[in-house]
C-alpha cells in the first residue's frame, strides 16, 4: 500500500514519520526508514534520542546507497572491483578508442572535456533508468541530426556498459548486434567492474529475488524528488511492503493551483509519479495524511513568511510590527557577508544560549563560500562542519605524479622537472637541495636535454671562483639531479612502450622508489588533524586510480599523451572528504545538498540575482528542444528541461527560507555599489515582513560584538584611520595582550606607511662588526639607497643572475680580452695597424675564456655561444682604438686588474668616522698607466664600462661616482712622489654606426671614435691650467701627454680651433680638467663622505632613501618587495664642476673631515 504524507515546510512531516516509527518499534515491530544519504546520521541520532538504545535498534535507517549494499550482501553478486569517477574516465577513454571507426557525429573527439561530457550523459541515462536499446530505438524513430546523435550516444552507452559490466549481447537488438559485429566483445577487459551508478538497477533485480520488504512498514522521508532508478526501487517496495508511506513537501495535494508553474509544481509532479508507480504495480492507495499546522516555527514572522513565499496574491500574509526574527544584511563583499554571519553566530552562542549545532549557513554556490565561511568562523573560534569534498588534484602527491609524467613525456623539460621536485615528494631531496637545484637551473638555463648530463658549471654563475664550499654545493646539486633522473627515466621508457599496463606499473614504481609514503608521513606532522587525515586518502586514491586504469586498459595500446590525459582527468574528478570532528558544530552546505533538522537560526548567504536561485546551466548532450521531443514525442524520459529546473530552484529557495525555527538571516554582497543585484525573493520577504531588521556594511559593529582576539584584530585593522572610539578601544585592548602586540604595531606601521624599523646600533654591530670591507660598489649602493645596502651587504641577500651575456658579463669578457691583449703587446702602433691579427687574437681569447672560465660549450645554448663569439667585432674596434691612443700617448700601461686591499699590491689607508666602525678599502683597478713629465711620475687609472657612463662631479656630492677618485687617491698615496694624472672611463663597446650604402668609412670611423671617447677627469698643475685664456704650448702638459693634438678624439679635452675662442678649452674640457689642489679637495671630500657612511652604518640607521638617479630605482630594485617604500626620492644636486667644488669647499670648511 502507498500512503502520501503531505504538508508545507515546517508542518511536521519528519516529526510525524518519526512518531509513527516509534509507535511501531514500541509494539516490537521493525519498521524501515529511508532518507537521503546526507540525512541518515541525523535520522539515526533522532531515533536513538526518541527510543533509547534498545528500541532504536528496531528501526532500520537506510539511504538508497546503504540499502543497495545491505540487499547485495544478502542476495550475493556484490563482490568485484568497483568503479568510481576516476575509473569511469578510463572506461570512456577505452570506449572512444574502440569505437573510433564507428562514429561520425562525434568523430575525432577525444579531449578530456569531451570525455567528461559523455560521462555526464551516461550518468543522466542511468539515473533516468534508460537502457542503450531505448536510445537506439528512439534514434530509428527520430530524424535528422537527432537521429545521428542518438544512434552514436546509444553505441557509446552500450559500449560503456559492455566494458564496465561486460553485459552479454542481446540477440535481435540492433545496437548489440552492431557492437558485436564491430568486434567490441572480443576486446573487453579481463574482469568486469561494478559501477555504483548501476547499484539501484541491481537492487531492483535483487529485490525481485529475495523480497527484502515482505510485510514491512516503510517510511520514506525528506526527498525532494526521485530519479528513474529510485522510482523503480520504490515500485518493488510498494509491491512487497505492508505499507509504504512517503512524505512530499506539498500543500493542498488535490488543488490544481500550483500545477504548471506554482511553488509546488515539482512536488505535484513527484506525487503524481508515486501514484503512477503504485498504480502500475497494482499497489493500493491509502488516503493521504495532510499536515497543516506549522510545528516548526517558534516565531510568528517566520511562520507567516513560510505561508506567503511565492504564493498567490490572495494567499499572502503580512506581519505588522518590527522584528529581529528576520534580518537582511547588505555586505560590501562576500568576505564581509561571512564575517557578519560569524559575528552574529558568536553573539547567539554567547548571549542567547544557542548551541553551534542550532545554526546552519546555507549557500547556493557552496564552492564560492566554503573557504570564506571556514575562515570567518575560525576567526570567531566557532567550530564548523562543511559537507564538502576537497579537490585531490591540488595535493602535493598528485602534483608530483602529474609533473613526473609531463617531464617524462616532454623530454625532461626543466620546468616539469622542477615542478616535480618542488612538490617535496622525493625522499632524500630536502628543501636546501631543491633551492640549490632551482637556482642552478635558473642561472644556467638548463635545456631540455641537459638533465641527463652532469651539471658542471659554477653554481653561482659565470666568472665565480670555485671553492671547497661551491664544489660541495655542486656535488649536492648533481646528487639531486641524479636522484630525480633515476625516477623519471624509467617512467619515460614505460611511456614509450605504449602499453597501458606498463605505464601504470611505472607510475607505481615512481611513487614507491621516490619514497612518497615517508614524505607524506613527515608532512602530516605539521598539519591540522583535518589536513593530516586527507593524506592517507590521497595515497589510497592514487593506488585506486592506477588499479582501475590498469584493469580497464590492461594490455591495450595507449599513447603517452592519452595515458597522461586519462590520469590527469581521473585525478581531477577525484576528491577526498572529511567527517565531523564534534557533535556541536555549525553546519554549512549548499541548498541543493544540505539537509538540516529544524535549526533555530539559519543564515542564507549569496542572495544575488542569478546565483540564488541559480540560473540552470548547460543542458548536457541535448538541447531543451531535443529534450522536449524525446519526452513528448519519442517517450524517452531524459532529465527535465531548463524551465522545470527553474521551478526546482525556486523550491530550494523556499526550503532554505523556511528551515529556521527562530531566526532567519539573509545576506548578499553589494554589486557595483547598488542594490539592484540582490535576489528577487528579498522583495517577497520585505513584503511579508516589512518590519524586519535591515542592516548594511556601513553599520560598523560595536566592540562588544567582537567575540575573539582574531576578530578584534581584523576589525581594528579595518577601522584604522577612522578616528572613532571602537578603533581606539580595540587597539588598546589588543596592545595589552603580549601575543598581539607585535601584530598591532605592524599593522599600525603599515597604515602609516612607516619605514622598516631601524636596525639599531647593536644589530648593526652584529652584522658589520667593528671592521668593514669598504669597496666602491658598496659605497655606491649605500648612497643610492641605504636600505638596499643593508639588504645586500648586511643580510647578504644577493639577487640571482642568469648566466647570459648581459652588460655585466660582457664587461667581464671585455676585461679578460683587453688585459691579455695589452699585457702581451708593447708595439701599440703595429697593433693598431693590423686589424686582421687583432680579430684573430680576440677570437682565440674568447675561446680560451669559454674553456677556462665558462666550462666550455657544454650546457650552453646555441644563442649564448653565438652572442659570445659575436663580441669579436666590437672588441676588435675597441682594441684598435685603444692601440691607436697608446701609440700616440706618452702614457704606458703598467698594471692590469691591480688589486687594492690590506694584502694586495696597493695598501690603502684605513677610513675612520667618529665612531668605532673602521673601513678597509678594497677594489680592483682595470688598468693603470704611467708617464714621466718634468721628472715627476704621473699615474692615471682607466675603468672599462659596458654601459653609457656619464661622469659628473656633482654626483660625488651625493656619494655617487666615487670609485675612480678613491682608486686614484689611494694609488698615489701608496706610491712615493706619484702625482695623479687623471681618471678615465673607457666604453667597452665599439659603438659602430649602422652605415648605409653611401656612408663613407671615414664617417663610420668618426662615429665610432665619438662613441669610444673617454669620460672623466684630467688633473693639471694650477700653473699649467689656463682659465679664461688661450692655452700656450707649455699649458696642459698632462693632457698633451695623453693626446698631443688635444683634438678630443680619445680624451675629454679639446682646444677650440677657430674664431675668437681659438686655443681655449671647450666647455666639456673645462668640466673635465681640474687642478691638483682641486683634486686633493675632492679626495678629502670623498674620505669625509666615507667616514659619514661608516658612522651611519654603525648606528644602524639604514632606512629606504632612494636617490633620484634619473631612472625608476625602486621599480628595478630587487629589494622593493621587502621595504615597500612609497615615499619621495632623494633629489641630487645638479651643478657644473665649479659649482660642485664650491659646495665641497664649504662643507669641508664648515664640518671638518674624517681621516
Amino acid at each position: 500500500m502507498l500512503q502520501l504524507i503531505t504538508g508545507g515546510s515546517g508542518c511536521g512531516k519528519t516529526r510525524y514519520t518519526r512518531q509513527q516509527l516509534c509507535s511501531l518499534a514500541a509494539e516490537g515491530k521493525s519498521p524501515v526508514l529511508i532518507v537521503p544519504e546526507q540525512y541518515s546520521f541525523e535520522s539515526e541520532r533522532a531515533m536513538l534520542s526518541m527510543l533509547g538504545a534498545k528500541d532504536a535498534r528496531r528501526v532500520r535507517v537506510y539511504s538508497f546507497t546503504r540499502l543497495a549494499e545491505d540487499v547485495a550482501r544478502k542476495a550475493g553478486g556484490s563482490a568485484g572491483r568497483r568503479l568510481d569517477d576516476c575509473g569511469r574516465v578510463a572506461a570512456m577513454g577505452l570506449v572512444l578508442s574502440q569505437l573510433s571507426g564507428e562514429l561520425s557525429y562525434y568523430k575525432g573527439k577525444r579531449s578530456s572535456h569531451f570525455i567528461e561530457h559523455l560521462l555526464d550523459a551516461v550518468k543522466e541515462f542511468k539515473l533516468c533508468a534508460l537502457e542503450p536499446q531505448e536510445l537506439y530505438r528512439a534514434a530509428n524513430a527520430a530524424g535528422g541530426r537527432l537521429r545521428e546523435k542518438l544512434t552514436e550516444l546509444a553505441l557509446i552507452y552500450g559500449a560503456y556498459n559492455a566494458i564496465t559490466a561486460q553485459t552479454a549481447p542481446v540477440k535481435g537488438e540492433g545496437i548489440y548486434d552492431r557492437l558485436l559485429s564491430g568486434g567490441l566483445y572480443d576486446r573487453l577487459p579481463g574482469q568486469a567492474s561494478l559501477d555504483p551508478m548501476d547499484d539501484l538497477d541491481r537492487l531492483y533485480d535483487q529485490l525481485g529475488e529475495i523480497r527484502f520488504f515482505d510485510g514491512a512498514t516503510v517510511y520514506i522521508d525528506s526527498f525532494r524528488g526521485y530519479t528513474g532508478q529510485e522510482l523503480r526501487v520504490l515500485s518493488r517496495i510498494m509491491q512487497q511492503a505492508e505499507l509504504c508511506a512517503v512524505t512530499v513537501c506539498l500543500e493542498r495535494s488535490g488543488s490544481t493551483a500550483d500545477e504548471g508553474s506554482g511553488l509546488f509544481a515539482t512536488a505535484i509532479r513527484t506525487a503524481g509519479q508515486l501514484r503512477a508507480v503504485a498504480e502500475e504495480c497494482g499497489c493500493r492507495l491509502l488516503p493521504e495524511v495532510t499536515l497543516a499546522k506549522r510545528h516548526r516555527f517558534a516565531s510568528e514572522p517566520l511562520e507567516m513568511l513560510e505561508s506567503s513565499l511565492f504564493r498567490r496574491e490572495d494567499d499572502r500574509l503580512t506581519y505588522d510590527g518590527s522584528t529581529d526574527a528576520v534580518t537582511l544584511y547588505e555586505a560590501s563583499d562576500r568576505y564581509d557577508e561571512l564575517e557578519f554571519c560569524a559575528r552574529e553566530c558568536r553573539r547567539l552562542v554567547r548571549e542567547e544560549g544557542y548551541r553551534c549545532r542550532d545554526i546552519a549557513i546555507i549557500a547556493r554556490s557552496e564552492d564560492t563560500y566554503a573557504s570564506i565561511a571556514a575562515d570567518a568562523l575560525a576567526q570567531q573560534r566557532l567550530p564548523c562542519f562543511a559537507d564538502l569534498r576537497v579537490d585531490a588534484s591540488g595535493s602535493a602527491l598528485m602534483r608530483f605524479v602529474l609533473a613526473a609524467l609531463e617531464a617524462a613525456d616532454g623530454g625532461l623539460r626543466t620546468a616539469d622537472m622542477l615542478r616535480c621536485v618542488k612538490t617535496g615528494m622525493i625522499d632524500g631531496i630536502d628543501a636546501t637541495d631543491i633551492a640549490e637545484l632551482e637556482n642552478y637551473c635558473f642561472i644556467w638555463n638548463v635545456p631540455k636535454g641537459g638533465w641527463e648530463q652532469p651539471f658542471e658549471q659554477h653554481p653561482d654563475g659565470m666568472g665565480a671562483r670555485s671553492t671547497e664550499d661551491t664544489d660541495a654545493r655542486l656535488e649536492r646539486i648533481n646528487a639531486a639531479r641524479e636522484r630525480l633522473c633515476s625516477l623519471i627515466l624509467p617512467l619515460r621508457a614505460a611511456l614509450r612502450s605504449e602499453r597501458a599496463a606498463d605505464m601504470c606499473a611505472a607510475v607505481y614504481e615512481l611513487v614507491d622508489a621516490s619514497g612518497t609514503a615517508q614524505c607524506l608521513e613527515r608532512l602530516s606532522e605539521g598539519l591540522s588533524a583535518t589536513a593530516a587525515a586527507e593524506l592517507p586518502q590521497l595515497w589510497d586514491l592514487l593506488i585506486s586510480v592506477l588499479e582501475q586504469l590498469c584493469a580497464i586498459l590492461g594490455d591495450s595500446t595507449c599513447r603517452a599523451d592519452e595515458f597522461i590525459a586519462y590520469i590527469n582527468l581521473m585525478i581531477k574528478r577525484a576528491d577526498v572528504g572529511h567527517i565531523p570532528h564534534g557533535l556541536d558544530e555549525i553546519t554549512f552546505g549548499g541548498a541543493d545538498r544540505l539537509r538540516v533538522n529544524a535549526p533555530r537560526a539559519v543564515f542564507v548567504v549569496g542572495a544575488l540575482e542569478g546565483e540564488f536561485p541559480a540560473v540552470p546551466g548547460s543542458a548536457g548532450v541535448f538541447t531543451d528542444e531535443e529534450r522536449r521531443r524525446l519526452r513528448d514525442e519519442l517517450g524517452v524520459q531524459v532529465a527535465q528541461t531548463a524551465d522545470t529546473k527553474l521551478l526546482e530552484e525556486r523550491l530550494l529557495v523556499y526550503n532554505a527560507l523556511s528551515a529556521a525555527s527562530e531566526r532567519l538571516y539573509i545576506t548578499w554582497p553589494a554589486v557595483g555599489g547598488e542594490r539592484t543585484g540582490r535576489s528577487e525573493f528579498i522583495d517577497e520577504v520585505t513584503a511579508c515582513v516589512p518590519g524586519c531588521t535591515q542592516l548594511s556594511h556601513d553599520d560598523m559593529p560595536d566592540a562588544h560584538s567582537v567575540g575573539s582576539a582574531e576578530a578584534a584584530f581584523e576589525l581594528y585593522a579595518r577601522s584604522l584611520g577612522s578616528g572613532d572610539e571602537i578603533s581606539a578601544s580595540l587597539g588598546a585592548a589588543l596592545s595589552e595582550r603580549p601575543d598581539w602586540t607585535d601584530r598591532v604595531r605592524a599593522v599600525e606601521e603599515a597604515h602609516r606607511g612607516d619605514l622598516p624599523a631601524p636596525l639599531g646600533q647593536e644589530g648593526a654591530r652584529q652584522l658589520f662588526g667593528s671592521d668593514m670591507q669598504l669597496s666602491a660598489s658598496r659605497a655606491e649602493t649605500y648612497h643610492q639607497c641605504r636600505y638596499r645596502f643593508f639588504c645586500r651587504y648586511g643580510l647578504d641577500l644577493q639577487p640571482r643572475r642568469r648566466a647570459e651575456l648581459d652588460g655585466m658579463e660582457y664587461g667581464t669578457v671585455a676585461h679578460y680580452v683587453l688585459e691579455h691583449i695589452f699585457r702581451e703587446t708593447s708595439d701599440f702602433a703595429a697593433l693598431a695597424a693590423d686589424a686582421q691579427n687583432v680579430a684573430e687574437r680576440i677570437s682565440a681569447l674568447i675561446e680560451r675564456y669559454l674553456a677556462e672560465q665558462l666550462g666550455g660549450e657544454q650546457g650552453k645554448t646555441a644563442g649564448f655561444l653565438y652572442r659570445l663569439r659575436a663580441m669579436r667585432g666590437s672588441l676588435t674596434a675597441l682594441v684598435l682604438n685603444l692601440a691607436a691612443e697608446l701609440s700616440g700617448s706618452d702614457f704606458t700601461p703598467v698594471s692590469y686588474e691591480l688589486r687594492i686591499g690590506e694584502n694586495a699590491p696597493v695598501k690603502p689607508r684605513v677610513v675612520e668616522g667618529s665612531g668605532e666602525l673602521k673601513g678597509h678599502l678594497v677594489g680592483s683597478i682595470d688598468r693603470v698607466d704611467r708617464c714621466e713629465i718634468g721628472g715627476r711620475e704621473y699615474l692615471r687609472v682607466i675603468d672599462y664600462k659596458t654601459g653609457r657612463k656619464v661622469f659628473r662631479l656633482s654626483d660625488v656630492l651625493a656619494g655617487l661616482n666615487m670609485q675612480m677618485i678613491i682608486y686614484l687617491s689611494e694609488l698615489c698615496a701608496s706610491s712615493e712622489d706619484a702625482q695623479p694624472a687623471g681618471l678615465l672611463y673607457c666604453p667597452a663597446f665599439s659603438g659602430c654606426a649602422d652605415g648605409g650604402r653611401i656612408t663613407s668609412e671615414e664617417i663610420i670611423a668618426s662615429e665610432r671614435d665619438k662613441a669610444l671617447r673617454r669620460k672623466g677627469v684630467i688633473i693639471e698643475q694650477t700653473e699649467h691650467l689656463p682659465a679664461d685664456r688661450p692655452a700656450e704650448d707649455t699649458d696642459l702638459p698632462v693632457s698633451r701627454a695623453m693626446e698631443q693634438s688635444l683634438g678630443g678624439r680619445f680624451i675629454p679635452v679639446t682646444l677650440l680651433r677657430s674664431g675668437k675662442t681659438a686655443g681655449m678649452l671647450s666647455s666639456q674640457a673645462r668640466s673635465s680638467v681640474v687642478s691638483s689642489e682641486q683634486f686633493e679637495l675632492i679626495g678629502r671630500y670623498v674620505r669625509r663622505t666615507l667616514g659619514k657612511m661608516l658612522d651611519t652604518v654603525d648606528s644602524g640607521q639604514l632606512p629606504p632613501d632612494p636617490a633620484d638617479t634619473g631612472f625608476a630605482m625602486c621599480e628595478s630594485c630587487d629589494y622593493y618587495p621587502v621595504c615597500r617604500y612609497a615615499g619621495e626620492v632623494r633629489p641630487l644636486e645638479k651643478c657644473d664642476t665649479a659649482g660642485a667644488l664650491e659646495i665641497m669647499t664649504a662643507i669641508l670648511d664648515e664640518g671638518g673631515e674624517q681621516q
